[in-house]
């Protein structure tokens, strides 16, 4: 019975963070309106091979680091939630326009949409 509590509070959870949308969704839906559906469908696989590396990351890391030091992983907590109301900060008080940038389509544009959607998931907190 715990195992299916765990798992039902787990795909609940995870369920709930696809439907909201974060930073990985709202710089995809500007990459495909500024760059195209090639560019946004290249960022869109950087965004599933970061959150596929990042829950692999906390399966196992976290896990080891929560038994070497309790404290730590608080630590990197805060330090998450401060990097996450920088990143709120910048946004906030962004000035430009970025619907006005046309950047031509080539291959090195396509492959730079494929990093930028790796690391937009892995630099999320």
């Amino acid at each position: 019975m715990e195992h299916l509590t765990q798992t039902m509070t787990y795909v609940l959870t995870l369920g709930l963070a696809a439907i909201l949308p974060g930073p990985g969704m709202t710089g995809l839906m500007f990459k495909t309106l500024v760059q195209g559906y090639k560019n946004g469908l290249m960022m869109l696989c950087g965004l599933i091979t970061g959150d596929i590396t990042f829950l692999l990351i906390s399966i196992f890391l976290f896990s080891s680091l929560h038994h070497f030091s309790p404290h730590l992983v608080f630590y990197l907590i805060l330090l998450s939630s401060s990097y996450l109301l920088y990143l709120a900060y910048k946004f906030w008080f962004f000035k430009g326009n970025l619907l006005e940038n046309e950047a031509p389509e080539n291959l090195k544009n396509t492959l730079f949409s494929y990093k930028d959607g790796l690391l937009i998931t892995l630099s999320n907190p």
